[in-house]
């Protein structure tokens, strides 16, 4: 009997992290929708050009279906903050469950960029990293920052250099400073949407210095 070929490995997500805090942050505020689609995302000014990505990461922790319908766990990341981040922990271990298992999630930035390149897309593996960094960061999983360091140093996809740059100490310090005036959405009082256009902005000024 002919042994059945293994099923590729599923790729990681690599939505922009902005776009992740701004649909939990959406969900928090409303009730639970019939489907979460384009049209759903477009409708709230989420993830603005990376729609489909953001969709296939929500897929692929197991937040909505294939189909876009919420799972049973969607209510629970409506929940106060520590059951979210609770639930949020137990989507990223199974999702990401050989990453665990062969304990690649408490290596450097680098060695998970290696295992995204190998294990998913070249192309993308460094966002699939900081998707996946700043996933361990709002489950509290603890895992390395971009910048090496280890423990609940803050962080954001804002806060390494940009692909192919060092920086100078004096604009790491300035990007520094600049992201830690950045709330987390757990803090912010305003909308969703005002809270997506304030991490792309900061984002977007952080990179230029």
């Amino acid at each position: 009997m002919t042994a059945l070929p293994e099923p590729a490995p599923r790729r990681a997500p690599y939505a922009p992290v902005a776009a992740l805090h701004g649909f939990l942050a959406t969900i928090k505020h409303g009730r639970t929708p019939g489907r979460v689609d384009v049209a759903y995302l477009k409708g709230r000014s989420l993830a603005k050009g990376n729609e489909w990505a953001l969709l296939s990461a929500l897929k692929f922790l197991g937040i909505i279906d294939a189909a876009g319908r919420p799972t049973a766990i969607f209510r629970r990341l409506q929940g106060t903050e520590d059951a979210a981040a609770d639930t949020l922990r137990g989507l990223v271990e199974t999702a990401y469950g050989p990453l665990f298992e062969q304990g690649i999630h408490g290596g450097s930035a680098s060695e998970l960029r290696a295992w995204f390149a190998r294990r998913s897309s070249a192309s993308q593996a460094a966002n699939a990293t900081r998707f996946f960094l700043e996933l361990c960061r709002l489950s509290h999983i603890d895992a390395p920052a971009p910048n090496g360091r280890r423990g609940g140093e803050a962080w954001s996809s804002v806060s390494g250099d940009p692909p192919g740059r060092i920086g100078t100490p004096a604009e790491k310090s300035a990007r520094r400073l600049l992201i830690s005036k950045l709330p987390s959405y757990r803090e912010w009082r305003g909308t969703p949407e005002q809270f997506l256009r304030l991490v792309e902005a900061t984002r977007d000024l952080a990179l230029t210095l």
